[in-house]
């Protein structure tokens, strides 16, 4: 057992008994062996600082296209209000040509 261990176990044996307080130290001490295995390594950490800079070069990729499909948009909605004006124009000639 380390020194902080035993310490943590000498405090609570006697709040708790000694079984108790041995099994709440080696669980804890299990916990934190676990945690330590299941922690990212260095070279982990690099890669996927890796991946998030590709992902975010994607991301801006995305942007740029999702404004160029917006400006797009905006164009064919000028032109087909444009033609619905020219069109109702147009209808407005022919009916005022036919009506004479």
């Amino acid at each position: 057992m380390a020194t902080r261990t035993i310490e943590l176990y000498m405090m609570l044996k006697d709040k708790l008994g000694e079984k108790e307080s041995r099994t709440l130290v080696e669980t804890i001490d299990d916990v934190a062996g676990r945690i330590k295995e299941d922690a990212p390594a260095g070279s982990d950490i690099t890669a996927i600082r890796t991946e998030l800079s590709a992902i975010k070069t994607d991301i801006g990729a995305l942007k740029y296209d999702v404004e160029k499909i917006n400006d797009r948009i905006t164009d064919v909605i000028k032109w087909v209000a444009a033609m619905l004006v020219a069109q109702a124009a147009v209808i407005a000639a022919i009916v005022k040509l036919l009506s004479h």
